[in-house]
């Protein structure tokens, strides 16, 4: 029987192809497992965690009574923030091998998505705040409070 032998350069190359594919499936692993959790998170954040703001009697009214509960949905919803920077940094290599400017655009993309949801979560925070402020205000307070939460709240909800 014949003894079949590759040169080095193939046995290399085949080697590397392997290391390749194994670290491009552990990448797509992760990577839907986080996506998975972003979107379980997203439905407990904005349907769950912060149902105080939206529905009745109102933010203004009803969020101070929650701000335990938001604050927890702010820290979640902070976190769900960060996923997609964890999903950029497990994609980075995979990319790279494709277009380091597509792997960068991809991360920088990711941070820009994290700051706004920092902002995002700002504005909720800031609800709770004139609610707390709002339940422990007089009567003549209450009304420039009022006036405020048009202001407020249009920072956080969105018009379209």
């Amino acid at each position: 029987a014949a003894i079949v032998t590759r040169p080095p350069e193939t046995t290399r190359h085949m080697a590397s192809y392997e290391d390749n594919m194994d670290t491009t499936r552990r990448a797509s692993r992760i990577i839907g497992i986080l996506i998975l959790a972003q979107m379980v998170g997203g439905a407990l954040v904005n349907s769950v965690l912060t149902a105080p703001l939206f529905g009745e009697p109102g933010f203004l009214v009803g969020a101070a009574a929650h701000a335990q509960r938001l604050g927890v949905s702010v820290l979640v919803g902070l976190l769900l923030g960060a996923l997609p920077v964890a999903i950029a940094i497990t994609a980075f290599p995979v990319f790279k091998q494709r277009s380091q400017a597509l792997a960068l655009w991809f991360a920088a993309l990711a941070v820009v998505n994290l700051a706004l949801a920092a902002v995002e979560h700002m504005h909720v925070m800031s609800m709770v705040s004139l609610s707390e402020a709002y339940t422990k205000a007089s009567g003549a307070e209450r009304d420039q409070l009022q006036s405020l939460r048009v202001v407020v709240a249009s920072a956080r909800v969105p018009r379209w």
